[in-house]
């Protein structure tokens, strides 16, 4: 059942559309076009550095440092040029540096990916909202193209644009008051299990908490 929240398994994008599930198999096509137009567009970031605010992580120690994510999360006061408190962000920069140090192209090819998860969150957000297919993928092409992106994807600093963006964007598709469908598919299982002790209902209302539960943590991790 867990997965159900993140693969609709095979269902067809019109039947789920409105769903709580994070990925519609069905969009696998216009997705994969998405982030190769995102990548070509964005291609030039691939072979550029560090800039201005981006010495916050190439010369903090609190990143390079094993034990530096503790301070980054518990005293984050000592990390120097930075009054904002993202643990979050910065926890991610650590990992990176785990894995590649300060090779700019991994840091920039992660801010890339996360602004093309949120750009087919867009068009997931406004399936629910009621949007037809077509309008919903040409939003999602325009939010992943349109220059005002640039900023948050291209310097690497400005991670937390686009990590906070997908955790406010996964809150709201996972949210089953976001467009309605969910309680009407709640209200169906809910009078269909009167004949049938009551099962469904439980799972169904389990199942509701469940989007909720998940979209209250998202929104969470988004201030972080």
């Amino acid at each position: 059942d867990d997965a159900d929240l993140w693969y609709d398994g095979g269902g067809s994008s019109s039947s789920s559309s409105s769903s709580s599930v994070l990925f519609l198999s069905g969009d696998l096509p216009g997705f994969l076009l998405l982030a190769s137009a995102a990548t070509l567009a964005y291609s030039p970031i691939f072979s550029a550095g560090f800039v201005w605010d981006d010495s916050i992580i190439t010369d903090s120690e609190l990143v390079q440092r094993w034990d530096g994510v503790y301070d980054l999360w518990f005293r984050p006061s000592n990390l120097r040029n930075e009054i904002h408190y993202w643990p979050m962000v910065y926890t991610t920069f650590w990992l990176e540096y785990r894995l590649y140090g300060l090779e700019p192209f991994g840091y920039h090819a992660v801010n890339l990916a996360l602004h093309v998860m949120n750009s087919y969150l867009v068009r997931r957000v406004l399936n629910k909202l009621g949007a037809n297919d077509s309008s919903s993928w040409l939003a999602a092409s325009i939010f992943a193209l349109h220059p005002a992106r640039v900023e948050s994807v291209a310097w690497v600093i400005e991670r937390k644009d686009v990590l906070s963006g997908l955790f406010y964007l996964l809150a709201l598709v996972r949210h089953p008051s976001v467009g309605g469908v969910d309680e009407e598919e709640a209200a169906s299982a809910s009078s269909s299990s009167e004949a049938e002790g009551g099962n469904d209902k439980r799972h169904s209302a389990k199942k509701q908490w469940g989007y909720v539960r998940a979209a209250l943590g998202y929104c969470a991790l988004g201030m972080l």
